[in-house]
């Protein structure tokens, strides 16, 4: 199983300092917008990452995961778990959006659900 990508290390590869405290019991949560660290000249690997995404995304790009391809091609909204390696490809240099990231450990500060009970969030939930 290839190894997973870590908070510390997603901010070292978009050349954001490390948050202070970002490992406390709270949990970690952020806000970036897409258009400060994205382009169509930007690969980005395939890859498992060790937290959850939401992006919003706007722009034509090609995402792979598992065993699936999805292109968008104007607007869309991904959801990304550990569990589910992917990767995306910018088709064109005109992006824009947002995401946040945040870990297991900031959504369970705040709800007694799991973020694997959301069908968002499982495997294969891709619609």
């Amino acid at each position: 199983m290839e190894r997973l990508q870590s908070l510390e290390e997603f901010y070292r590869s978009k050349q954001i300092p490390v948050p202070e405290g970002m490992n406390r019991e709270l949990g970690h949560f952020n806000v970036f917008n897409s258009s400060d660290y994205l382009g169509a000249d930007t690969p980005l690997p395939y890859s498992r990452k060790d937290f959850y995404k939401v992006a919003f995304v706007s722009g034509r790009n090609r995402y792979f995961f598992a065993d699936k391809t999805l292109d968008v091609d104007q607007y869309g909204l991904f959801f990304a778990n550990p569990q589910v390696p992917y990767q995306c490809e910018h088709l064109d240099a005109a992006q824009a959006g947002f995401f946040c990231i945040f870990n297991d450990a900031f959504f369970h500060g705040h709800s007694s659900m799991k973020l694997t009970d959301f069908p968002l969030f499982r495997p294969g939930a891709i619609r």
